[in-house]
């Protein structure tokens, strides 16, 4: 009887785990103890020798195996945090980068747009368009390289504000027309009458998965034109679809597309360009709102790409804040505007842009000298970089705002300007009380629309 119990109990851990298997091993090995001294005592038969040192043995397996459990899972413990830390640096160096880059950036484009405008010479008009369009796909990479790792990170957070889904579309398609134009090709868009209204969501991010995709149909489309259609499904869900008569895609190759940093095949990054991380990033945009991303594709017929995204219906805002065109916000008065900015190279840019359509623009250099200008005189809009030395932006206007809400003043509209690109440094702006948040480089058509919505509200 005790030869068998002594089996029985020795095996006992292996059937167990975790913290049991562990226990009942430090049990089994006391049992056996105790019952080694009985047998001396003379208080029990002596049972086969090899039975206890069976006994033993599996309880000590058990011990062991346990050990090297907890280990594995420390291990792999330290690897995970490991990966996340580097995951994290990986994000916070790109973002560093990313705002460094934007304030040459923002002279790189700047400049040009002021060129653009300007009487050139052919060649010389030509010149700067090149200049313009490259200084826009260096933009576009620094953004992509970012979003992809915020999403890595599980740091891309999306805004939640009203938005008119068809203005939005037409605006962004409007922004591409010129280059399907180049290309000889149409460019048309149809919304059903359900997906006319508006919607609660991040516009910015809806407006990159339509970019995104129309970008990509005109880049690989060479006769015919892009469609867009906007509809609801039977679930309910927004359905943004984008139909090109381009080259098509393979089978094989439909799942590929959707990968970090991969293409359809290797020819395509040589002959069209990119770095494959548009679809990667529209994918993910989508499932963070809830939807996602098919397509359908024949080689030589064309692709159509279709969206889901799980949007509520909202109510208009009292103000129409819906991106204006910037041929419709062109001034109807001279404004007078405050520009609080410590780079010298963004003022110039700013008053190259603004100057010129009759603005005039006072400029300080720190946030107390912004306060010492609202003080003593009265200004249309107020244009405040975010970081300045001393009293920065955001110090600046929470203070303003204290002062209104102190002495009863009429509210005085301020539009943030940064190199700051994360979603959070816009919700810290208008948290801070500003109106606004242009990131920079700063466009024309950016400046007249924050001159539209606000210093003519």
């Amino acid at each position: 009887m005790l030869n068998a119990l002594l089996l029985a109990l020795g095996g006992l851990p292996l059937l167990l785990r975790r913290q049991q298997g562990l226990a009942a091993g430090v049990s089994l090995l006391a049992l056996a103890l105790v019952s080694w001294a009985a047998v001396g005592a003379g208080l029990q038969p002596t049972p086969a020798p090899g039975l206890y040192l069976l006994a033993l043995a599996l309880a000590l397996t058990a011990i062991e195996h346990e050990r090297q459990v907890r280990e594995r899972e420390r291990q792999l413990t330290r690897e995970r945090e490991l990966a996340e830390a580097r995951s994290r640096a990986k994000t916070d160096l790109l973002a560093q980068v990313s705002h460094e880059m934007r304030t040459p950036m923002n002279a790189v484009l700047g400049f040009s747009d002021i060129l653009a405008r300007s009487p050139l010479k052919p060649d010389q008009a030509h010149y700067v368009e090149v200049l313009g369009h490259a200084g826009r796909q260096v933009f576009a990479l620094i953004n992509d390289l970012l979003d992809n790792a915020r999403i890595e990170s599980g740091r891309l957070a999306l805004a939640s504000h009203p938005f008119s889904l068809v203005d939005l579309v037409e605006l962004q398609l409007e922004l591409l027309r010129e280059r399907a134009q180049s290309q000889g090709l149409w460019l048309r868009v149809f919304a059903r009458t359900e997906s006319t209204g508006w919607l609660l969501g991040d516009a910015q991010r809806v407006a990159q998965i339509v970019t995104n995709l129309v970008g990509n149909a005109i880049k690989f489309t060479r006769t015919g034109g892009v469609t867009v259609e906007l509809s609801r499904n039977p679930a309910g869900l927004l359905v943004i679809s984008v139909q090109d008569t381009g080259i098509g895609i393979a089978a094989d190759k439909l799942e590929r597309i959707f990968q970090p940093f991969a293409q359809a095949d290797a020819s395509i990054a040589g002959e069209f360009g990119g770095t494959g991380l548009g679809l990667s990033i529209t994918r993910s945009l989508a499932r963070l709102m809830g939807g996602d991303v098919s397509v359908h594709s024949q080689p030589g017929e064309g692709s159509r790409f279709e969206v889901t995204l799980d949007l509520p219906d909202a109510h208009p805002p009292r103000n129409d804040l819906t991106p204006l065109r910037a041929e419709r916000v062109a001034p109807g008065r001279p404004l007078t505007l405050l520009l609080a900015e410590d780079n010298d190279v963004n003022v110039l840019v700013i008053e190259g842009m603004l100057a010129p359509l009759g603005h005039r623009i006072t400029r300080v250099q720190d946030g107390e000298q912004a306060l010492a200008a609202l003080h003593e005189g009265h200004f249309d809009l107020v244009l405040m970089d975010m970081l300045m030395p001393g009293l920065d932006g955001l110090g600046a206007t929470r203070q303003w705002r204290a002062v209104e809400a102190a002495e009863g003043r009429p509210h005085t509209h301020i539009v943030a300007l940064t190199a700051n690109a994360f979603d959070t440094d816009a919700q810290q702006s208008l948290a801070a009380g500003c109106d606004a948040h242009l990131t920079k480089p700063i466009s024309l058509a950016a400046l007249l629309q924050a001159l539209a919505k606000y210093a003519r509200a």
